[in-house]
């Protein structure tokens, strides 16, 4: 499949914001999913997470998840194994 790439060169403040109430607490902001590729396997976003805020347990089924925390602290369990 071929992406527009003009829909997916996005500056920060660009795409849809979601905001989370408690537990999750913060907002993310997807800037690439189905709607803006038409890629059904592939999605990915921008999520600050307020302090003491958590995100829920989850699934993505048909699809992996990546982590990448550039700033601030936090606790990642999978399974039964924690992170810090």
């Amino acid at each position: 499949m071929s992406f527009n790439l003009s829909k997916l060169v996005l500056r920060p403040d660009e795409g849809e914001p979601l905001v989370f109430g408690p537990p999750a607490a913060g907002q993310i902001i997807i800037k690439i999913d189905p709607k803006n590729t038409g890629e059904t396997r592939l999605a990915m976003g921008v999520e600050v997470i307020e302090p003491e805020g958590i995100i829920p347990i989850h699934l993505h089924e048909g699809l992996e998840e990546l982590f990448f925390i550039y700033a601030g602290r936090g606790k990642a369990v999978i399974e039964d194994q924690e992170e810090v």
